[in-house]
């Protein structure tokens, strides 16, 4: 009776470690390159919403802080010459993008009224920016 011989396996490369490897790579260099943008605004404590916009773009940011004060690329700045402000950040950046960075204690009406006068500069994208809302763990409780 005779025996058969297993044939000898061939070698295999093993893709598993190789796509966590790429995976952990790639994490790796998105968290880097979010922590090197720079903001150009004032410090202010940003209201929480849902999702935030997240763009490495450049931009001209107009903040608000608690007391209502303006600051276009973190220079201060009046209601009334906040146009022509804006205008010049614009010019100096070459962007079409107004990030508006309002404190969450900063009253209502200064942002409504730089939403307003910032409307109707033609070719101008406008957002909010925000800060990620904490939400609870699946299965937890929030505080009540």
């Amino acid at each position: 009776m005779r025996i058969q011989s297993i044939p000898p396996r061939r070698a295999r490369i093993e893709m598993v470690p190789l796509i966590d490897m790429i995976f952990l790579l790639l994490t790796f260099f998105m968290y880097a390159m979010l922590s090197m943008t720079v903001h150009k605004g004032v410090k202010v404590e940003l209201p929480e919403a849902g999702k935030p916009a997240s763009d490495s773009e450049h931009y001209v940011t107009v903040s608000i802080d608690k007391a209502g004060a303006l600051f276009v690329q973190g220079q201060p700045v009046t209601i009334d010459n906040l146009i022509p402000s804006v205008k010049d950040a614009m010019a100096a950046a070459k962007q079409q993008k107004v990030v508006i960075d309002g404190d969450k204690n900063a009253s209502l009406g200064i942002g409504v009224k730089v939403l307003e006068r910032l409307s109707h500069v033609e070719d101008i994208k406008v957002s909010f920016s925000v800060k990620e809302e904490k939400q609870p763990l699946t299965g937890d409780t929030p505080d009540a």
